[in-house]
Formats: C-alpha cells, sequence, structure tokens
C-alpha cells in the first residue's frame, strides 16, 4: 500500500525480512499466509492465518473428541513435529509418524501406509501441501485404505486446500480441517459466492482490515501509529469469519471448518456436510460442533434481531393478510390496519426474538419473467435488498428457493376448485324426485292390488267385524292410511286378513324408510347437478371454462407438470381467453357471474366459501406444497424464523391461530 511515496501498510505471505523490516520501520505488515512457529510476536505482524499452535489445539481436539486410539500422522512441513508433540504430551494416542518432506515417492508412501495398516491403524492424520496430499489419497485409494472404519483427517495448513472432489465415488470417510470460509454472508464478503477461494478470502480480509487501522489512523490524526490500541479495537465481519486481534496481531478467535466427504448415494452431487471448530472457548464440547455450521455457531451466541427494526413486505390476500376495516390506509398506518393468519404469526415471532417492524404491501408474490425482466413481486422486492422478510402464504418452490430463503413451512396447502353452486329450482312435484317413477307406479299397483286382495279375503273369511267386508272404499282407505301412518280404528280380525294386513305394513315401512332417507338428499343442493366431481374432470367436460391467477405457482404446476390431463387443462388456459386471471379476487368474482371453475389454494378457497354460501368447492386439493415466510438469501434471519414456527407448533400456537 502506497501512499505519497511512503509505504502504509504491506500486505502478503510471510517473509521473515519483509517482516523485520516493517518491524524496524513500524509499519502493519498483515501476513495472508502461515507464519512459522517460533517467530518473534510484534503488534507489526498481523496474522490473518492462524498460527501452528492453533492448529495443533485443533487437530487435538478433534482425536480427543472423537476419541481416537491408532493415529498415523503423514507431513510434509516443519509445523509436523509440533502438532505431533502436543498430540503426544496431551492425549495417550498409539501414535506413528512419517515425514515425506525429502522423500515423497509413492513407493516410500505406499509402504508407510502398509505399515500403518498392518498395525491395526484405522485414523490417519495428513499434514501436507496440496500436492502431496493427493498422493497419499491416491496411495490409500489403491490399498482400499479410504473407505469405513478408516478415518482420514485432511489438515489444509494456510490457503493450500486440497481437492477432495476426484474422491466422491470412492466411499471416501475423509473430514478436511481449513480455515473458515463465509459462504452465507454475502454482506461480509464481497466475492461471488460461486468463485470463492480461501486464498481470495483471506487477501480480501486482509485489506479489510489496513482500511480499518488507516482509518483509525486517520481519525485520529496522529503521526505515530499506536498499533497495540488499534489491534485491540479492530472488530470486523470478514471472508474468514469474526476479525478480531491481540495487542500483538494474533487472531483472538479463530473458526475451523470441518468438511466431511459424503458418500453417494444415487447420483447425488458431492455437498460438503460441514462442522466447525472454534478457539475462546474452554470446554471442548463448546469448541468443537461436529454438525453446526459456521452461522449456526455464530447465531446461536449473538442475536441477530438486537431489537432492529425488520422491513417486511407482504400482500393482502385473506384469511392470511387482510385490512382490518376492508379498506386501505396510509402506509404510516399499515401495521396497526392489518390482521389475518400470517399477522398474527408476526407478532408471536416479534414477542419472541424481540424485534419491531415496518410493512409494505406489494402486489405480487413474484415469478420469474426471463433475463430481461427477471422477478416481479415480493422476490424482488427481497433481491433488491427493499425488504428483509417476505409475509404471505408463499408456496416453497425449488424456483424462488434458488434465490431467497424461506423458513420451514407454517401451514401446508393444496390446489382446490372452486365453482358456483347451481341455481336452486323449486318444483311442486319434487317431492318425488327420490324415487323414480317406475317405483312410484309399482307402489300404485301395489296399493290397488293389495286393497283388492284385502277386501276379497276379509268377504271369504267372512270377517264380519270389519266395516270393510261390505265396502270396497274402506278396504281402500285402510290400506291408504297404513301406508300414511294414519290412525285407524278398525282393524282386520280374521287370520288371513292380518297376514295380508302384515305383508302390506312391512312392505310400507320399507318404502318410508328409503323415501325419507333419500328425500333430504335431494332436498340439499349436491355436486352431482355438477358434471365434475375434482379437477380431473374439468378437461373431459365442455360446461364449465376453468383457469388460475398469471405467474403464481398453481400455474407454474400446470405449466410444468407431466401428469396428461393437467397438461391439456394448461393448455386450454392458454387458448381461452379469460381463463388466467390478473388477481384472486377477479378469479372468484368471475366464479360468481359465469360458469368458471377457478383453481387457486384450499385454505383461501375455503376462507372464500365460508363468507360467500353462492360457490363451493369442488373435490379434494391436490398438489401439496407448503405455505413459509420468505427472506433474502442467506439471511441471519431464516433460521430463527424457522425456529419460532416450530416452538409455535409444537405449542400448540399455530393451531389456535389458524382456528381465529
Amino acid at each position: 500500500m502506497i501512499q505519497r511515496n511512503n509505504v502504509s501498510a504491506l500486505v502478503g505471505p510471510f517473509s521473515e525480512i519483509f517482516a523485520f523490516a516493517t518491524e524496524h520501520n513500524r509499519v502493519p505488515y498483515i501476513v495472508t499466509s502461515m507464519v512459522p512457529y517460533g517467530i518473534e510476536k510484534s503488534p507489526f505482524l498481523i496474522q490473518i492465518v492462524p498460527n501452528v499452535s492453533t492448529y495443533g489445539f485443533a487437530v487435538n481436539d478433534i482425536v480427543h473428541f472423537f476419541n481416537w486410539r491408532k493415529v498415523g500422522l503423514i507431513y510434509d512441513n516443519e509445523e509436523g513435529p509440533y502438532v505431533l508433540s502436543r498430540l503426544v504430551d496431551k492425549d495417550p494416542a498409539d501414535m506413528k509418524a512419517y515425514n515425506i518432506r525429502d522423500n515423497n515417492s509413492e513407493t516410500f508412501i505406499r509402504d508407510a501406509l502398509k505399515y500403518l495398516r498392518d498395525r491395526a491403524t484405522d485414523k490417519f492424520i495428513i499434514m501436507c501441501s496440496s500436492a502431496n496430499a493427493d498422493i497419499v489419497l491416491t496411495q490409500a485409494l489403491y490399498l482400499s485404505l479410504l473407505s469405513r472404519p478408516n478415518t482420514w483427517l485432511i489438515v489444509n495448513m494456510g490457503t493450500d486446500t486440497v481437492a477432495l472432489d476426484k474422491y466422491l465415488d470412492s466411499r471416501a470417510n475423509i473430514t478436511s480441517l481449513l480455515l473458515m470460509l463465509d459462504t452465507k454472508h454475502t454482506n461480509h464478503c464481497a466475492l461471488s459466492s460461486n468463485y470463492r477461494k480461501l486464498h481470495d478470502a483471506v487477501l480480501l480480509d486482509a485489506i479489510k482490515v489496513f482500511r480499518d487501522i488507516k482509518l483509525r489512523h486517520i481519525l485520529r490524526n496522529s503521526t505515530r501509529l499506536k498499533m497495540r490500541k488499534t489491534l485491540r479495537e479492530i472488530e470486523l465481519d470478514g471472508c474468514t469469519g469474526k476479525l478480531k486481534f491481540s495487542k500483538f496481531g494474533l487472531r483472538n478467535e479463530t473458526f475451523f471448518q470441518l468438511a466431511t466427504l459424503p458418500t453417494l448415494r444415487n447420483g447425488s452431487s458431492g455437498v460438503f456436510q460441514s462442522g466447525t471448530w472454534r478457539s475462546g472457548r474452554k470446554l471442548l464440547n463448546d469448541r468443537i460442533k461436529p454438525s453446526d455450521s459456521y452461522e449456526v455457531v455464530m447465531r446461536s451466541s449473538d442475536d441477530v434481531f438486537d431489537g432492529k427494526m425488520l422491513r417486511i413486505t407482504t400482500i393482502i390476500e385473506p384469511p392470511f393478510i387482510q385490512w382490518r376495516n376492508e379498506t386501505p390506509v396510509p402506509e404510516e398506518d399499515i401495521p396497526e390496519n392489518l390482521e389475518g393468519f400470517c399477522v398474527s404469526i408476526l407478532k408471536e415471532m416479534a414477542k419472541e426474538l424481540k424485534f419491531t417492524y415496518n410493512i409494505s404491501v406489494a402486489r405480487k408474490f413474484g415469478s420469474y419473467k426471463g433475463p430481461v425482466r427477471g422477478w416481479t413481486g415480493m422476490v424482488r422486492i427481497l433481491l433488491e435488498d427493499r425488504a428483509d422478510i417476505a409475509l404471505a402464504p408463499f408456496q416453497i418452490t425449488p424456483d424462488r428457493s434458488g434465490v431467497v430463503d424461506f423458513t420451514k413451512p407454517y401451514m401446508t396447502k393444496g390446489t382446490s376448485v372452486v365453482v358456483k353452486k347451481p341455481d336452486r329450482s323449486v318444483s311442486p312435484f319434487q317431492f318425488l324426485s327420490p324415487l323414480s317413477k317406475y317405483v312410484w307406479i309399482t307402489i300404485f299397483i301395489s296399493f290397488l292390488t293389495t286393497s283388492l286382495v284385502m277386501f276379497a279375503v276379509s268377504r271369504v273369511n267372512c270377517d264380519r267385524q270389519s266395516n270393510y267386508i261390505h265396502n270396497l272404499r274402506e278396504s281402500f282407505w285402510y290400506i291408504w292410511g297404513t301406508i300414511l301412518r294414519g290412525n285407524l280404528t278398525g282393524s282386520p280380525q280374521g287370520v288371513s286378513s292380518r297376514i295380508v294386513s302384515s305383508v302390506w305394513w312391512f312392505f310400507s315401512l320399507i318404502v318410508i324408510s328409503i323415501y325419507t332417507a333419500n328425500l333430504a338428499a335431494f332436498l340439499t343442493i349436491t355436486n352431482a347437478h355438477i358434471p365434475i366431481e375434482s379437477a380431473s374432470d374439468l378437461p373431459n367436460q365442455n360446461e364449465y371454462e376453468y383457469g388460475t391467477v398469471e405467474g403464481s405457482q398453481t400455474e407454474n404446476f400446470f405449466k410444468y407438470t407431466n401428469i396428461s390431463h393437467y397438461q391439456k387443462m394448461y393448455a386450454f388456459m392458454k387458448l381461452t381467453d379469460g381463463a388466467i386471471v390478473r388477481r384472486t379476487t377477479d378469479g372468484f368474482r368471475k366464479v360468481n357471474k359465469e360458469k368458471y371453475a377457478f383453481l387457486w389454494d384450499s385454505p383461501v378457497v375455503r376462507h372464500e366459501t365460508a363468507k360467500n354460501c353462492d360457490i363451493m368447492e369442488i373435490g379434494s386439493p391436490f398438489d401439496l406444497k407448503g405455505y413459509g415466510i420468505a427472506t433474502q438469501k442467506n439471511s441471519p434471519y431464516t433460521e430463527r424464523l424457522s425456529w419460532v414456527i416450530l416452538k409455535l407448533n409444537d405449542e400448540g400456537t399455530l393451531y389456535r391461530l389458524e382456528g381465529k
């Protein structure tokens, strides 16, 4: 760094000559490589990369944490003996070490590995350059030593990292220990997430430290750089984690990444599962977290909200978000005049995590419109950093998850079909509907036949106590009265007459029971009046048009699905003018006015059918997805918000709020 022909600072790999010169001239030397063991400490020697004692401490913790007993160490640098001494002094493990600095031939390395294998050694530590580490791993692969139960720890000292991608298919049990590369907090690291390398990250952090030192020197307006005081004041978030230094330029707290090479299954990509080791903690279980990433460790110890005012964007979508008095209000009054399921969840989150918020209303959820227009709606607002959180019934989809993050789902929903109830026609003869005309004719013929048989049998048996013996009209009246449950004064006395009467009574009981059961169903409007029973029936009928909201995830489902009848439905929607509407309200309005089937989210449909008795839901929901709250990509808030959602679900709060 040059200023007015004078050296303001020196940034780069360690050199003993440069270290002496910068110390003598009181110029900061910000080192981007590991400083050799035994170099005298100085406040002008600022080490971005941890020294060998930190690496030795971390390796010793890993050996002790996982209770390794027989360990083989292969190294090619001057720091190897120091790490070995820490392991031997502090842990009673059975150790065997090989120095391949002067002899890195494949034969020597293969013989060393064979010797370790013969001694039943199943834990291996490699502290070598990337080139020599690759030779060791290749020979281990030939000897079948990479897979379980053998365990390998690759210690990447400094910024020279070993590439392990080519061992993904070997079922290798490898863990890589390297300086933390913060790939999540994009605000802290200006490097592109797709092209981040540890060397570039260390260099960028060194420049950050220099800028901070220079700024403090300018603000003090001092001609003499007081490095000890300045170093203690530095506290930055960098690409390699927190940047805090002691008065002698050593990092106060160092984070290492534990990257485990997973076993590939079904051709999955080789994504590393990360754990974390951190210095500055007294207990071993606090220093090493095998399953927690750097982000998790930092968020568990730091309050990411810290009483902040969060910027929240939302969309009016009853019953999730709606106006309290059904009337929009000025922007400054929005938070107090919104209500709904999502708003209630937000209030519970704010109470639990102790943050405040301000809400703005958007017009669309957000969909991708190609490389020219990009994303729209609330997704675009998050991408442009105009909001921290998008509060809405957001469907969690792969496309959206690629550009924003989502919390755990707070509700699972499907897509439903809603249509207008058919007009109810009232007829004076509607009471005949439960039974077909053939049944009514059969009942009438049975009535005539039974009445005549009753009259004849009574005459033949001389049942003289009955009035209908001599009067055919009374016989008809008796049979008619019994089927209608009338109160008759007389009854047959003869045995044959009573048999005929009993048979008629049983027949009447069956007919009346069937008629009564069917009458209630026929007086109530059912789906039998509608030519569809589910969404799959829509492409096979011509009575109803159907559609959904433009740019919604429901439309995307129909667009990309491989199910044949849903593909037919999407083709119909695109070819029919007015089938796809711009807003949800337009869809429900069209259902009320036309023969139109609207496909939309089942919770919204059920809320609308509860308010409007003229529409009804058809069939069961399909295309089940989760509703989540969206945040910016790699946002520090996502995990804490997900934690609160899980807690509210366990406590039954979500169920109570949904009922409300």
